[in-house]
């Protein structure tokens, strides 16, 4: 008994949720039919049908010009083809103190590699055309399984080419759409295909809801219904300054307020049965507008085209146009004038002459009431003239489209008077200007998008993940998330393995993030922008190729170009990575055997002297001295091999080597200080003994070194 309970409060509930979502549905239909109708409008006109209906039907019956010249399309081309060459970028950074900007970092990677595998670049310019077009253009956010043997769930990008099939909340009066309760997208499928696909749906509902839009003859209706649900609980704030849910025992809040929270539900309807349905795991409906020109009456939105103010002039251009055609097509046609009876032998032929290109015509002579006949040939009337006024009209109606769009020959690419490079981009930012808030709406949509997809990538990529991140560079790495990570080669950051001290930990649910959205160049772009400045650069100052050589190649879309790189750096010193970890550890141990050599060269010259100055006193604590720096000189000499056969090696150098030859060093050092020390005593000890005068001393010997080591120290490439 009470399982049936349940069951009828779950058919219940059902009800009154299907119930809501048709309404709502109607409400948004009530509201969206003349946008989306104007919009719809405006979208054909843009594409050319730009004659009214009963106007073209009867010229064509009449045999008479209908001419049209799109001028619209090229200035909706232009601000498209603007926008997808400055597309609007995400940025994440992190807001609060828990948040970690290194993290943010791999947030960021995470969205730009979903971009690349939604193709987030056409669904931006779809949702951006359509706004340019019709006013109204759409991005969306949805999930999907990585692979058909995986739970693991990833987030996509969905194109929109149909601008009528998404509606939101109406009531919503954010430019993102953030603030909507509900969203609809919904799409009208063939019957069969419709049983096949749910073939436990009630078939009864077909008939019941038959021509209601929800179900025709011949197709039915699904929706996708997202929705919000609000839970309120009560917080407090401590004198602390804490803030809590639950006041502890003993302490008395200051503050306490009622928030509501909000989840977001998922179903997918027909006008009688709920398909599926889940939750959705963001705060956000995943349907985000990208509206045109955008103008409130009677409180409520209305999202305009481009060319919304510029049909008129366009209609007026195709008028005067064909109007003008038609005047001057006629001119050849004008009619023969001539006497009744001249055209009765050849009627057929005369009534032929304007559509073909007859050899010859003849006329039949006609007697005149006097007894005489008319002796002229039928002759042609004269035709008609073009007027002025028509083509003044014309030139008028063309300069009033490029005058309501606000772009002008400049922003066309179209010459003008102006000769400076600096004037040229002036008249063309004007054009820029007029049109810049498409770009500007287009931003705030995409802004919105990262903030969906901020809020949704900890719940969706839950857990110890590899994930591949993309950077600002189409640079791709994978990388370790939730767990302990540790860098590897070529950057990627993998699980840490055994025991030690990690170098990341990205925990995507710790800290609050924000998306910004930028316009720009491409990387593409500023790739190219920085060749060209950086060739300007050397060809100034040809001698800075040493310094800047590398990059100006690594910046050029060539073939083999990292191949050069690697050469010219194998070249330059002065070209090696300074944040390489290898290159400066053999740079540190160069400067380390250097600083050794001089140091254990003046010990030997200073022992030499002091040894001829007074042979007998210190003989025994020199010989001592000199076994250790003769100890000392021949380890030098082996770690200064080493160095030389690890630069002749193909691959570099392994950070095992490496440690050992800075481990050797920093051991050598303390030896040396030691004897240095000990020669400093021992020579303060003669001095003050038996001061004599110093013979000047003779030439150190020099420790003898591999010619690859050498050049190393020198800060030269070896010849490997």
């Amino acid at each position: 008994m009470a399982e049936e309970t349940e069951i009828d409060s779950q058919e219940h509930e059902d009800a009154e949720l299907l119930e809501k979502a048709k309404s709502r549905f109607s409400e948004c239909a009530d509201f969206y039919s003349k946008e989306y109708e104007r919009g719809q409008e405006h979208l054909d006109f843009l594409l050319g049908q730009q004659w009214d209906e009963a106007d073209q039907a009867k010229r064509k019956l009449d045999g008479r010009p209908c001419l049209t010249e799109n001028r619209l399309l090229p200035f909706a081309h232009q601000v498209i083809n603007d926008i997808r060459q400055a597309r609007p970028a995400i940025n994440v950074i992190p807001v609060d103190n828990e948040a970690d900007p290194e993290t943010a970092k791999i947030m960021r990677g995470m969205v730009r590699n979903i971009e690349v595998q939604s193709s987030a670049d056409n669904v931006y310019d779809t949702g951006a055309w359509n706004a340019i077009a019709s006013g109204y253009g759409w991005l969306r956010v949805n999930t999907r399984f990585v692979d058909e043997n995986s739970f693991d769930q990833e987030l996509e990008l969905i194109r929109v080419p149909d601008f009528k099939s998404v509606m939101i909340d109406p009531m919503t009066k954010t430019m993102d759409g953030s603030d909507a309760e509900f969203g609809f997208v919904f799409e009208d499928i063939d019957r069969e295909k419709f049983e096949d696909m749910y073939p436990d749906a009630d078939p009864v509902s077909f008939d019941e809801n038959r021509n209601t839009g929800w179900c025709e003859e011949d197709t039915v209706r699904i929706a996708e219904y997202f929705y919000k649900e609000y839970e309120e609980k009560t917080i407090y704030q401590l004198e602390s300054g804490e803030v809590v849910e639950e006041v502890p025992e003993g302490q008395k809040p200051v503050n306490q307020r009622v928030v509501r929270l909000p989840s977001v539900k998922w179903c997918k309807i027909t006008a009688n049965d709920i398909l599926e349905r889940t939750d959705w795991p963001c705060e956000y409906i995943p349907l985000v507008p990208v509206y045109g020109e955008e103008v409130w009456q009677d409180g409520r939105r209305k999202s305009f085209s481009l060319i919304s103010q510029a049909i008129d002039p366009q209609r007026r251009y195709n008028y005067w146009l064909t109007a003008e055609t038609e005047l001057i097509a006629l001119q050849p046609k004008a009619p023969f004038i001539g006497i009744t009876g001249q055209f009765a032998t050849d009627g057929n032929r005369w009534a032929r002459a304007n559509n073909e290109n007859l050899a010859y015509l003849q006329y039949d002579p006609v007697e005149l009431p006097d007894g005489t006949y008319a002796v002229g040939a039928p002759q042609r009337q004269t035709p008609p003239m073009g007027s002025p006024a028509m083509f003044q009209h014309t030139m008028a109606a063309a300069d009033g489209i490029k005058s309501t769009l606000g772009m002008f020959n400049a922003s066309l690419g179209q010459s003008g008077n102006e000769t400076s490079g600096k004037a040229i981009l002036a008249r063309q930012a004007e054009g820029d200007n007029s049109t810049f808030h498409f770009v500007d709406n287009l931003q705030s949509s995409i802004r919105q998008v990262g903030r969906i997809l901020i809020a949704m990538i900890p719940k969706i990529y839950t857990g110890p993940r590899i994930v591949r991140i993309i950077g600002e560079d189409d640079k791709k790495m994978s990388v370790a998330i939730n767990q302990a990570a540790q860098k590897q080669a070529g950057g990627n950051m993998m699980p840490m393995q055994g025991n030690g001290v990690p170098d990341a930990f990205y925990r995507l649910d710790t800290g609050k993030y924000d998306v910004v959205a930028t316009v720009g160049a491409s990387y593409a772009t500023k790739r190219q922008e920085t060749a060209n400045m950086l060739q300007a650069v050397l060809q100034a100052a040809p001698d800075t190729f040493s310094i800047l050589g590398d990059i100006f190649f690594k910046n050029l879309d060539i073939a083999e170009g990292d191949i050069i790189v690697e050469r010219l750096k194998k070249m330059n010193p002065a070209m090696q990575d300074e944040a390489d970890p290898q290159a400066q550890q053999l740079e540190q141990a160069g400067m380390a055997l250097q600083q050794m050599q001089a140091q254990l060269a003046q010990m030997d010259v200073a022992l030499k002297a002091k040894r001829e100055k007074d042979q007998a006193e210190v003989q025994a604590e020199l010989q001592k001295t000199q076994a250790e720096i003769q100890k000392i000189e021949a380890e030098t000499t082996k770690i200064q091999a080493e160095v030389a056969a690890t630069m002749a090696q193909a691959g570099g150098v392994t950070k095992q080597m490496m440690d050992e030859i800075v481990a050797t060093i920093a051991r050598l050092e303390a030896e040396t200080q030691d004897t240095a020390d000990a020669v400093e005593i021992i020579l303060g000890a003669a001095e003050s003994a038996a001061p004599q005068e110093i013979q000047p001393p003779q030439e150190a010997e020099q420790v003898t070194m591999p010619p690859e080591a050498t050049a190393l120290l020198q800060g030269e490439t070896p010849n490997v």
